[in-house]
């Protein structure tokens, strides 16, 4: 890293290219042992998630040396929104609407900038020969400049947004508000809202299928593969799926065809044999939003011919129905799979029949010569 007025102000070095900047970033988060504290854009954001050097380095952070603080800033939109709810739940991450390039503050007594506009198209860090006679990385070790960077983060962060407020204020936009609460009967409507409230979700998601036909009508829309999506954004997933029997070859086809898309997201589905009136499949996200698919008896046609109606709420009582009647069939549902565990065991371990033998041996002992 070169340097620039040494005699005047050792404390400050500077990086030309792009590639070197990166890593001297890298070098600075990595051995933070305290706090890390940074602001920078909605390009960045990209960066810090898709860059493998820096996200892990933040998740190792979160793992492995659980007594680091890192606060984010950043300018949160509905374009990176799933890179948003991925890096929370590592850091406290905060929105703020004017915000550009990239500060970061290491252990209150480091501070470095990447000092010019980047795009995520830039992650690959390679540049014309051009650019990289352009400013790109400054590091200060001065005390008192680096105090008075943290006195500035400090009030920006009071002043900001909690990242889950402001992400819940961009996926009110992304559905209609006035389908809240009603019952929806348009085939099209129900298709394109069951994804998207899926991929609404910062916290969690439950889902609900009362029969295999809806499970396999789930998939064929593509829901399994929004929720692999989901598990890859480190939100808690819950499925369960009511089987008329413990029918292995069932288990086996559904299992295969998730391990097609998340092989993780197999660990996540329960299944239970507990009859139930209801033929609705239900979608419960961050305990706050609803979304109820009802199924009509038909005896044939597609499944697609079976839904009669979907209903998309948030109301606190529905809510709050949906989610006991969730939570007791998931508990059900482990204790099934404990028995079938224990039964297998016990299967497995059975003492086996034995014959009714006799055994007959003859015993011969020499006299030892003295």
């Amino acid at each position: 890293m070169e340097s620039i007025g040494n005699e005047f102000f050792p404390e400050l070095k500077y990086e030309l290219n792009d590639k070197k900047a990166f890593d001297q970033m890298s070098e600075i988060i990595s051995r933070t042992t305290q706090n890390l504290e940074s602001v920078f854009d909605h390009h960045w954001i990209h960066i810090l998630v898709e860059n493998s050097v820096f996200f892990d380095n933040i998740v190792d952070f979160k793992i492995k040396q659980k007594g680091v603080s890192i606060r984010f800033i950043t300018n949160i939109t509905s374009q990176n929104v799933i890179h948003c709810t991925k890096i929370m739940k590592f850091v406290e991450l905060r929105h703020a609407d004017t915000v550009t390039g990239y500060l970061g503050l290491s252990d209150k007594n480091e501070f470095f900038s990447y000092t010019q506009s980047i795009s995520k198209q830039d992650n690959h860090l390679e540049k014309n020969d051009d650019d990289n006679l352009k400013l790109k990385f400054i590091h200060i070790t001065n005390k008192e400049f680096v105090q008075m960077q943290y006195y500035f983060f400090e009030k920006l962060w009071n002043l900001s947004v909690p990242a889950s407020e402001k992400i819940a204020e961009i996926q009110r936009v992304m559905f209609d508000t006035s389908l809240l609460n009603t019952n929806i009967t348009d085939l099209r409507t129900i298709l394109e809202i069951f994804p998207k409230v899926i991929q609404s979700a910062v916290e969690e998601i439950l889902l609900f299928f009362p029969t295999i036909d809806s499970f396999w009508f789930a998939e064929s829309n593509g829901i399994i593969k929004f929720l692999g999506e989901a598990i890859n954004r480190f939100i808690k997933v819950k499925v369960l799926i009511r089987i008329d029997n413990e029918n292995s070859n069932i288990k086996k086809e559904i299992e295969r065809k998730i391990n097609e898309t998340n092989k993780i997201l197999g660990t996540y589905i329960n299944y239970t044999t507990k009859k139930i009136d209801t033929k609705t499949i239900i979608l419960v996200t961050d305990q706050a939003i609803a979304f109820s698919i009802s199924i009509k008896y038909i005896e044939k046609g597609t499944f697609k011919d079976s839904i009669e109606m979907a209903s998309f709420s948030n109301n606190e009582l529905t809510l709050s129905a949906l989610l006991s009647f969730f939570d007791s069939l998931w508990i059900r549902s482990d204790i099934e799979k404990q028995n079938i565990i224990k039964q297998t065991y016990f299967k497995i371990f059975k003492e086996p029949q034995l014959k009714n033998e006799n055994y007959k041996r003859k015993w011969f002992f020499e006299h030892t010569k003295k």
